[in-house]
């Protein structure tokens, strides 16, 4: 659904038509108060799936104008409903749904981050976690066999495994290549200034 929306975003003659139609100035607005960006997929099942993006936020007042024109430009492009919704650690939040997607996407903002996920579920989680990545034993595990460096990518083959499984038949060369994905445990791959690590730890 927001690949519907993704044109409007890129080019100095969107950048234009958001400034002319929308009155959405795209640096300003938008892009001056935006840090780093981080993205995550969740789940082992189809009923599980959820993921999306976790945006650092730089400037807090301007994220709020922002964040505010961002819904407006959605309900006004037209083909979505655009809803105030709650969610845990959230200042503001609204739901956007149309009848393509099972589960809306959910758009929150908090003081220091804002979140895009589909689901519910997974904005509450990037918000306001039960547990964090960071203190899991296979992030501890992965930082280890990256000398000391911070995953950038983690991924538990058996959950990906199991969510490819779920997905539906699996063509011939997934069906020869899982005896080998599945003797692996977690992928990892990190980087600093220096560095490029990878890691792959067997089952």
């Amino acid at each position: 659904m927001l690949g519907r929306y993704a044109g409007l975003f890129g080019g100095a003659a969107a950048r234009r038509q958001l400034q002319q139609q929308y009155g959405i100035d795209l640096d300003q607005d938008i892009l001056s108060w935006m840090g780093d960006v981080a993205f995550f997929v969740r789940g082992d099942s189809l009923p599980t799936l959820g993921g999306g993006a976790v945006i650092e936020v730089t400037d807090s007042g301007r994220a709020a104008q922002g964040f505010g024109e961002i819904a407006g430009l959605l309900q006004s492009v037209g083909g979505v409903r655009v809803d105030p919704t709650s969610i845990k650690g959230a200042r503001t939040a609204f739901a956007i749904t149309d009848r393509t997607t099972a589960q809306p996407i959910v758009m929150a903002l908090s003081d220091d981050r804002v979140v895009v996920t589909y689901g519910r579920a997974g904005a509450e989680q990037a918000l306001a976690p039960d547990a964090k990545l960071g203190d899991a034993p296979l992030y501890d595990d992965a930082k280890s066999a990256l000398d000391g460096i911070d995953p950038g990518l983690l991924v538990s083959m058996p959950a990906a495994l199991k969510l490819a499984g779920a997905s539906g038949p699996a063509d011939a060369d997934f069906e020869r290549a899982r005896p080998y994905l599945e003797a692996y445990d977690a992928i990892a791959l990190g980087y600093d200034d220096k560095r490029v690590r990878f890691a792959a730890g067997l089952r």
